[in-house]
Parts: structure tokens; C-alpha cells; sequence
């Protein structure tokens, strides 16, 4: 199974001290480099970012290309789901 996470599940997972728990329910999870930046960014919790400094194997980065739909206003970058 491959699962996309944002940073909110990881940013708590390691907090409380339960990243591992992702690994063992999903095996790799893959995050767009957004979420690595977010991770490491002054904002992020100083465990978090040094948890992603020496992030495990099966946290895979990945390039995702995001494709607006033609009646989104927004740049493609924030278009996500065009929920708004």
C-alpha cells in the first residue's frame, strides 16, 4: 500500500513519540518535499526537525505534480483539492 502524508500525522507521531507506528501500518510513506520542508522549518518542533535531520528509510520524498482545474483560481501549487 502507498500512503501520501502531510506533515500533521508526522509532526505528532513524533512528538508523542510513536513515528513507528506509520512504518508499521503502511510500510514506506511517501511525502511531497513541501511536507520534508515543513518538517525542518524553525516552526516545526526541534524533535521533529531533528527526527527528519536522520529520518528512517521508509520516509520516501518525492516530487508530486499537482494539475489546477481549469476553474481554480488558485495557482496549481495550492490547488490541492479545489475544495474551496
Amino acid at each position: 500500500m502507498i500512503v501520501v502524508s502531510d506533515t500533521a500525522p508526522i509532526n505528532y507521531l513524533v512528538v508523542i513519540g510513536h513515528s513507528e507506528l506509520l512504518t508499521k501500518l503502511y510500510g514506506d510513506v511517501v511525502v511531497p518535499l513541501a511536507v520534508l520542508q515543513e518538517l525542518l522549518s524553525e516552526k516545526a518542533p526541534e524533535p521533529v526537525r531533528k527526527w527528519v535531520e536522520t529520518r528512517p528509510t521508509w520516509l520516501v520524498v518525492q516530487h508530486v505534480a499537482v494539475e489546477a482545474r481549469s476553474d481554480c483560481a488558485r495557482p496549481a501549487a495550492q490547488c490541492w483539492s479545489c475544495a474551496h
